[in-house]
This record gives structure tokens, C-alpha cells and sequence, in this order.
């Protein structure tokens, strides 16, 4: 997965990169960054490896209810995009976040891609559930298309989360990551996607860290490591020369 592309000098974010790497890489366990990093820049992919197992894309239930305190959200068979569906009931895949009372559902969005803009966006990828602002907490709808990715949703109670049939916004794809957290605590910070590996430096909702260069920026690292091993290798063999030229003495 992944989560920011930055300067490496600036460490402002390189949008125009994030989305095509995005676009290459989400999804899958390899990607070359090699056709879509300029290699006029140096920049810096900040990504995380999920777990295989906490990801389920095969399925598009007609009613799923989660019951978890955190998990994924993908279209069928991501990173493919779907094709605009001939089915005839109107919601073609939902999910139900089930949360215990008193609790709030914060959704990432990790990744959306889809042909609609919030202009021209009819339906596609729904988000419902209560807003947690005010008392009444009234019902909270949004449409969601391919300018959202990186946005933060929050709803209080139950959360419904549907695919919609739509004539503008397919092929579409996305993937999304909720948390279930007590009303009233602030998950600023708090977010624990589980993964193999983190990137503290990123922007977005990574905690721990490793951050990985395009292939072209590492050859000076390997030169570095190469010619400390050449040293190792050296003062290795001298210690070697000496002690047979004692004992032939």
C-alpha cells in the first residue's frame, strides 16, 4: 500500500506521482517504480505491506455485517477496476459496520479510483451513517469518487457502506481501512493498521518506519556498503598474510 510520495529535499508531497504510483503499485506484492518516478527528482515512496490475511477482495455481498473493531474494505478483485455491472437491484455490494453503542467508526481512504468527479459523481461508492457533530447527530450520506482518496470519514453507530449502480463513475476501484473507537476519543495518531512495515515519515496514517528510495537513488548506497565490505575484506586478508608469514618463520 501506498501512502505518500515526497521531495526528498522538501519533503512536500508530489501529488502527480503519488497518483500514478498508486495506480501501478496498490495491491501488489512487487512494482517497479522505474516508469513512473521522474528521473529528474528525488523522491521518496513511503509505503506499508498488509498482512495477506486481513484483506478479503473476492466477495461483493449483498448484505455483509462487520462486527470488528478495525478492518479492509475492498472492490472485487482489487487492484483490477470493476466494470459497470448489468445487475438490476440497485445496491450491488454492502457492507454493515456494526459498531457496540457509544462507539465511533473512523474510515481511511486508502485508495479510490473512478471515471466520476465530485462534479458529475451519481452514485458509485456510498458512505452512510450518523454525523458525530451536534447533539441530534443527524444521518450523514456521501458519494465518494476518485479526488477523496486520502480523506478521513468519521460517523457515530452504525455505518452502511454500498456500491451503487452508476452509468458515469465505472470502471472503478478503491480500498478502505476503518477503526472502531470510543465516542469522545480523538484517533488522531491512534490509527494501527496492521502491517509488516511502516513509514513514520509519511503524511498520512503510518506510526512506525521504514521509507524506501526509487531503484536509481540507491546506487549510492550500495557503492558506500560495497566499498566498506572491500575495507572489511582487505584488513582481513592482511591479519591473514601476517600470521602465515609468522608461522613459516
Amino acid at each position: 500500500m501506498i501512502s505518500d510520495v515526497t521531495d526528498e529535499q522538501t519533503s512536500q508531497r508530489n501529488q502527480t506521482v503519488l497518483d500514478d504510483v498508486k495506480e501501478q503499485c496498490m495491491g501488489h506484492k512487487l512494482c517497479s517504480l522505474e516508469s513512473v518516478c521522474p528521473s529528474d527528482s528525488r523522491l521518496v515512496v513511503h509505503y506499508m505491506c498488509v498482512e495477506g490475511d486481513q484483506l478479503d477482495s473476492k466477495s461483493c455481498p449483498q448484505q455483509s455485517e462487520v462486527t470488528s473493531k478495525y478492518g479492509h474494505i475492498q472492490s472485487v478483485h482489487y487492484p483490477k477496476k470493476m466494470k459497470r455491472p448489468g445487475k438490476s437491484r440497485e445496491y450491488l455490494c454492502h457492507w454493515k459496520i456494526r459498531p457496540p453503542d457509544g462507539h465511533q467508526v473512523v474510515i481511511n481512504i486508502l485508495d479510490i479510483v473512478t471515471r466520476g468527479s465530485n462534479e458529475n459523481c451519481d452514485a458509485g461508492l456510498v458512505i452512510s451513517g450518523n454525523s458525530c457533530e451536534g447533539k441530534d447527530r443527524m444521518c450523514a450520506s456521501r458519494i465518494l469518487c476518485g479526488i477523496e482518496a486520502d480523506r478521513k470519514l468519521v460517523r457515530c453507530g452504525n455505518v452502511d457502506i454500498k456500491l451503487r449502480k452508476s452509468n458515469i463513475v465505472y470502471p472503478l476501484r478503491f480500498w478502505l481501512f476503518f477503526q472502531v473507537y470510543p465516542i469522545g476519543k480523538n484517533p488522531d495518531g491512534n490509527s494501527s493498521l496492521p502491517c509488516l512495515v511502516n513509514d513514520v515519515n509519511s503524511q498520512s496514517i503510518a506510526t512506525n518506519a521504514t521509507s524506501i528510495l526509487p531503484e536509481h537513488l540507491k546506487k549510492a548506497n550500495i557503492t558506500d556498503i560495497l566499498i566498506i565490505l572491500l575495507a572489511v575484506i582487505s584488513s582481513i586478508s592482511i591479519v591473514l598474510l601476517v600470521i602465515l608469514i609468522v608461522f613459516c618463520l
